[in-house]
């Protein structure tokens, strides 16, 4: 008995690293069987095994991500490449952000998943499709202050409002956690939950997934773990403008976010569209570190879809608008 060829494929598992692994093996068997007729049979093999190995591995690894040491309050990568499946953006000259075209110059913005940089940030596109996208701002910012502000701008559009959803959570990261800006690996239906470095996150969910209610605000731990929620009093989807530009065409309006910590009393206030929706909630358990960054996710699956978008992202340590409001 002779196989002429036996494949044996193998998984190989490193942090964010690919591996194609091909192994050959020939294998050889040589088997004599002696018969007695009476019934009883003794079956004598002689098998000798000749194992020829040959392994072409091309490895693409990211364990550096996770290797390096913190710098002044940020964990700062061994690696200094920009990540397989991201794309990061710098500001020019004239202050817009441009595509770092040179893999081995990181920009300030990094994406993630689907998200492109078009019309703001564009996590999902209203397709029928399982999509997830993340932005994330590299510049860490110093909360030496009592109050810590975390701002945006968003859209949602939908050709079939009915089939709308999933959503998308501002969340917050500590930098000196190794892989922070170069592991997006959250889990969870935003890709949130789970995500290296997260602190706190704050969803806007369009069809329940999320926190499992339809149109609400949801702050979750880092874990996952749903603190609060409540509901939201305007459309899922953004309302649509007159163009300034061509008043006969129409544009997206751009709805605002506006989260207030109170780092001292350890407290949360969410505000979506100028309407206080969520205010004084207590972080039980949750501390914001020296150095903060800002990152969101968005994601839909493939019977939830919408064009999602987010713009103005910032971080700041007090916000003067508050009085208005």
């Amino acid at each position: 008995m002779k196989s002429e060829l036996s494949e044996v494929s193998c998984e190989i598992k490193a942090p964010s690293c690919e591996v194609s692994c091909d192994i050959e093996c020939d294998v050889e068997i040589d088997a004599s069987v002696e018969i007695d007729a009476s019934v009883d049979c003794d079956v004598e093999i002689d098998a000798s095994v000749e194992c020829d190995v040959e392994i072409d591995a091309s490895v693409e690894i990211d364990a550096e991500a996770t290797e390096g040491e913190v710098v002044d309050g940020t964990f700062v990568a061994v690696c200094t490449t920009i990540p397989a499946g991201c794309n990061d953006y710098a500001s020019n000259d004239d202050g817009e952000l441009e595509l770092s075209e040179d893999r081995e110059v990181q920009g300030d913005w990094r994406c993630a998943g689907s998200t492109v940089m078009e019309f703001g940030f564009e996590l999902t596109q209203d397709e029928p499709t399982a999509q997830q996208g993340h932005v994330l701002c590299r510049v860490p910012f110093d909360t030496a202050g009592s109050e810590l502000h975390a701002h945006l701008d968003y859209v949602v559009e939908a050709d079939n409002v009915d089939s709308l959803g999933c959503g998308f959570c501002i969340y917050l990261v500590d930098p000196s956690v190794p892989g922070w800006d170069r592991l997006f690996d959250g889990g969870g239906p935003l890709g949130f939950d789970g995500k290296t470095g997260a602190l706190l996150g704050v969803g806007i969910d369009l069809d329940g997934a999320f926190g499992g209610e339809p149109n609400h605000v949801v702050i979750k731990s880092a874990a996952g773990e749903q603190l609060t929620s409540a509901p939201l009093s305007c459309d899922r989807c953004t309302p649509m403008l007159a163009d300034e530009v061509d008043p006969d065409e129409e544009v997206p309006e751009w709805r605002k976010v506006k989260i207030r910590l109170d780092i001292t009393s350890n407290t949360c206030d969410v505000r979506v569209g100028g309407e206080m929706v969520i205010e004084g909630f207590q972080l039980e358990g949750i501390t914001i570190p020296s150095n903060v960054c800002i990152g969101v996710c968005g994601a839909t699956s493939g019977d939830s879809t919408g064009h999602l978008c987010v713009n103005d992202i910032v971080l700041i340590d007090e916000d003067e608008d508050d009085a208005e409001e």
